[in-house]
């Protein structure tokens, strides 16, 4: 650590190689005022692995001297505090972790790390505990860590003060100045003691209060039906688990398909290997969460309660009450979290060729709306009197977050926002999946929630719930139902990449397109990789509007994607 001046320097550390910059003093004052930034980009660099940026940003954190060593692996390397029986007693740490997880998302995966800052020493184990961690204390002070007992066989059992193992997401510390042995709690509690971060979260966090689904209908089945076409609609509304298919699709993939298909089926999720092992969604549930804040991240080099002004959400999936909430946040007496809505609509008339001119002014819209100070922003693809679904179309929803996030990126303004997608073109846990890990914090299926409501409403369907073929269900526990299905989807989705909070997937793009072309990539999936090429903008554009309906439809017509039809192309 670079002293103040007349202080004796503890350990001396050369990172102009990181920051590319040469005196450590500057860098510390420029952290400590936040005059500037852009000097120390890029702390995390692609072409590094995955531990080594992780030592990159804990070395900048603990050289902005807000963040001690202990300090700022907590904050990167979180336990999983929410349902833990051991830090009940210990408010204070579950405060400093739901402080901290608004800041940043968490390094997830499978890892032991050993750190030290000169003035303490210390390891932690990740949440999961997926890392063997041995400890020995002795009684003249001295300390072994390793992964496995008997790595040190000359240890005399007489001298042994303590022998132990690290638990999932613990620590153990030792003050160098005091020689002070510090454990798990005792070490997180003197951190999370530091500051007030349950009196900060209590004056400036919002919740998203529990809601219940909503009964009314705002479509009526022409325009529901009109819609369903479009965006192709079905439903997980009966049972509350996703449908059940067989292990062998012979069914051609998108790219090589003569039907058109939604831009999510172009995607392919990578999985996990090698060093990051899967995770039983149901065994290991309670080191798993689908928590997102929404808002304005406040920088990690200063802590203070500006910090705590964020919204926390239970689940990326939004009700229409949900986003009610969302939007009554906007008055300054309740918290002032300026939101837009920015439509994703274009004319019809402007062709296939509409479609690139129609991102780039999206961009455009979402980058001058958080310069204006827009905290939240709401990308909509829903009908509106300027836009009607009879003379309109919409960019994919995939497209318009992907492109958004990354123009935000490139404007230097992606933490300043958090994006949220009403989309119709969301039914299924994929395409949540994919709308998440290209960007989105959270998103509001209308059309899907709709269809649920006119499933119910069905003749057909009454009949089968009094017969007792299906659950009896009403309308809002038949949505509350795909809800659930849609979370116990995507936390599968989680649990195959090795990866246990939905905050660490969001914007990952753990993805593989195939049959995209580089033009589209470069706007809406930078750094995707995409083998083969594929769809332009225009060939894009030319699927979605195959996806409408005919003038006359009143039924959904069935594009072969769930069930073979002869003569469907699948």
């Amino acid at each position: 650590v670079v002293p103040e001046e007349g202080e004796e320097a503890d350990v001396t550390c050369d990172i102009a190689d990181l920051v590319n910059y040469e005196n450590s003093k500057e860098l510390i004052q420029m952290c400590n005022t936040q005059e500037s930034t852009d000097t120390l980009e890029p702390i995390v660099d692609l072409s590094r692995s995955d531990s080594a940026n992780l030592d990159s940003v804990f070395e900048i954190m603990c050289k902005s001297r807000t963040h001690r060593a202990p300090c700022a692996l907590m904050a990167l390397v979180p336990s999983a505090y929410e349902d833990e029986p051991y830090l009940k007693p210990h408010p204070e740490i579950t405060d400093f972790y739901k402080f901290h997880g608004g800041l940043l998302e968490a390094w997830d995966g499978p890892a032991l790390l050993v750190f030290c800052d000169g003035k303490s020493i210390g390891a932690s184990l990740d949440r999961n505990g997926l890392r063997p961690a041995r400890y020995t204390r002795m009684k003249d002070g001295t300390v072994y860590m390793m992964s496995e007992t008997g790595v040190i066989p000359d240890l005399v059992e007489s001298d042994i003060v303590e022998k132990g193992r690290l638990g999932p997401g613990q620590m153990i510390n030792v003050d160098l100045a005091t020689n002070e042995w510090k454990d798990n709690i005792k070490i997180k509690s003197e951190i999370a003691s530091k500051h007030p971060y349950g009196e900060w979260m209590a004056k400036y966090t919002k919740t998203m209060p529990p809601s219940a689904f909503s009964e009314t209908r705002t479509l009526d089945d022409p325009a529901l039906v009109d819609l369903q076409v479009a965006f192709h609609i079905n439903d997980m509304a009966s049972s509350g688990k996703e449908t059940t298919y067989s292990m062998g699709d012979d069914a051609p993939m998108a790219v090589l398909s003569e039907r058109p298909h939604p831009i999510t089926s172009y995607f392919k999720q990578r999985f996990a290997q090698v060093t990051n092992p899967p995770i039983d969604p149901l065994r290991e549930g309670v080191v798993m969460s689908l928590a997102m804040t929404l808002g304005k991240k406040a920088s990690i080099y200063k802590v203070s309660e500006e910090g705590a002004r964020i919204i926390k959400l239970d689940s990326p999936l939004l009700n229409p009450a949900d986003m009610d909430y969302i939007r009554s946040l906007s008055s300054e007496s309740n918290g002032g979290f300026v939101n837009e809505a920015i439509s994703t609509r274009y004319p019809l008339s402007a062709g296939p060729s509409g479609l690139e001119p129609a991102v780039q002014a999206l961009c455009d819209a979402a980058v001058t709306a958080v310069s204006d100070g827009a905290e939240i922003i709401i990308l909509s693809d829903r009908p509106s009197p300027t836009h009607p679904s009879d003379t309109s179309t919409y960019i994919p929803p995939m497209v318009a977050v992907g492109a958004v996030h990354h123009a935000l990126i490139d404007a230097g303004l992606r933490m300043e926002t958090g994006i949220v997608v009403e989309t119709g073109a969301a039914w299924t846990t994929h395409q949540i999946a994919c709308l998440v890990g290209y960007g989105a914090h959270a998103v509001h299926p209308y059309v899907a929630l709709e269809s649920i409501q006119q499933w119910h409403d069905l003749t057909k369907t009454k009949s089968q719930m009094k017969m007792g073929k299906i659950p009896s269900v009403t309308v809002a526990e038949a949505q509350a139902n795909f809800k659930s299905a849609i979370e116990a989807g995507v936390l599968k989705i989680l649990s195959k990449i090795g990866i246990s909070l939905l905050s660490s997937y969001q914007g990952a793009q753990i993805f593989e397109a195939i049959g995209i072309s580089e033009e589209v990539v470069d706007v809406a999936f930078k750094g995707t990789t995409s083998r083969i090429g594929g769809l332009s903008f225009e060939d894009i554009a030319n699927e979605v509007v195959l996806m409408r309906p005919d003038a006359d439809a009143t039924k959904l017509g069935n594009f072969g994607y769930y069930k073979p039809v002869a003569n469907s192309g699948e």
